[in-house]
């Protein structure tokens, strides 16, 4: 949101009755401009949405969708302490954070068409990382029941298998779990590349990354599918991935 800074003059306070009556007028204009101003100001300590016409790398992929879910769960943790909340993003910011995604989807695949057929295992991972959590974000910004999707819960599931069966066999480990908490404890490190590549310049050559933040991941969706989806089977099969996996 962004905030209208406004010019306004101070009273004068050498008058011993006060200023005339058009002053009056104007003076009252003023002082509600100022709280106004004095109102809107915390409010934009909230960073604004990126801009995602381009997409140049996964970091950069990464960084602009995490800000999205971000602000997606704030806004849901907003939401959870009205007693007729539906757990979506509140309706001034559905149409707002819809258009967003979409414009990240095209750049996305836009981005993909050139970069998919170099990318590695782990750059391909991390595709259908970005991409479970895109859908998880749709299902969140949009203001339709889940019944709506679930072709997206589907896909959702699909995409995580993939993921973490890739991750536990690439560790080599019996255990799924501990593989996975290897994952994590890979994330405070990774973590550290997130500001760098946050703001890609124009202009400059599209490169890839060999290592990503890892701020998203699949658990999120998934606990998604497994609370919302309404199909029977489909949220088993979160569940199952959650159990083996997660815990």
């Amino acid at each position: 949101m962004s905030v209208q800074y406004t010019q306004y003059s101070m009273p004068q306070t050498t008058l011993p009755y006060g200023p005339p009556t058009s002053q009056r007028k104007n003076l009252r204009v003023d002082i509600s401009r100022s709280k106004q101003f004095v109102m809107a100001s915390p409010l934009s300590r909230e960073l604004p949405m990126p801009n995602v016409s381009r997409i140049y790398n996964l970091s950069q992929a990464h960084a602009t969708l995490l800000h999205c879910s971000n602000k997606l769960t704030r806004s849901r943790d907003s939401a959870a302490s009205s007693p007729s909340s539906t757990g979506t993003a509140s309706p001034s910011s559905e149409d707002r954070l819809d258009k967003w995604l979409e414009r990240w989807e095209q750049a996305f695949t836009d981005y993909l068409s050139n970069a998919m057929p170099s990318m590695g295992a782990s750059e391909l991972a991390e595709c259908r990382v970005l991409k479970a959590n895109h859908l998880a974000c749709t299902i969140l910004a949009s203001s339709s029941g889940p019944h709506a999707f679930e072709a997206e819960f589907q896909a959702i599931i699909d995409l995580a298998g993939a993921v973490l069966k890739a991750r536990s066999e690439a560790n080599g480990l019996a255990s799924p779990q501990f593989g996975n908490r290897q994952h994590q404890q890979q994330q405070h490190h990774q973590q550290q590349h997130l500001q760098q590549h946050q703001h890609q310049q124009p202009g400059l050559a599209p490169r890839r990354d060999r290592q990503v933040p890892s701020g998203l991941d699949v658990r999120d969706p998934v606990i998604l599918v497994a609370t919302r989806c309404t199909g029977r089977s489909i949220r088993k099969r979160a569940n199952e991935i959650l159990s083996r996996y997660y815990q």
